[in-house]
């Protein structure tokens, strides 16, 4: 027996149509994200935001009318945010700071003055 009290709430349609969604769906889409993703908790999560998605967007009166498409495009999105969020710190970045300081200023070298280039930096440069 349930301690959570029932409440009778109706079903709108948009409440139908996201149930139905996440029913008929969800299998395939969290297949497609864990394929792409290592940890299986990671792809939850991903899954997860796809569909509150979907929820904000029947929200704001957008309905989807092409679901699978949308779906596996926000699951798309979401996966190529979360390697964004997750970008790998390179040990090259550590190994010699000076050299990488002066590849960023050689890359950005036309934007700089060159008056504006320490001195230390210049016959790294050259």
């Amino acid at each position: 027996m349930s301690t959570y009290p029932s409440y009778s709430i109706p079903m709108t349609q948009q409440d139908e149509t996201i149930q139905h969604a996440v029913q008929q769906y969800r299998k395939r889409l969290f297949d497609f994200i864990r394929s792409r993703v290592k940890e299986s908790a990671d792809a939850e999560d991903i899954l997860q935001d796809v569909f509150f998605e979907l929820t904000n967007s029947y929200r704001v009166l957008q309905p989807v009318e092409q679901m699978a498409a949308w779906l596996f495009r926000v699951a798309r999105n979401k996966i190529t945010d979360r390697y964004r969020k997750h970008k790998p710190v390179l040990y090259d970045d550590f190994k010699n700071p000076i050299q990488k300081r002066a590849r960023i200023l050689r890359s950005s070298k036309n934007c700089l003055a060159p008056a504006k280039i320490l001195g230390f930096y210049r016959p790294i440069m050259n």
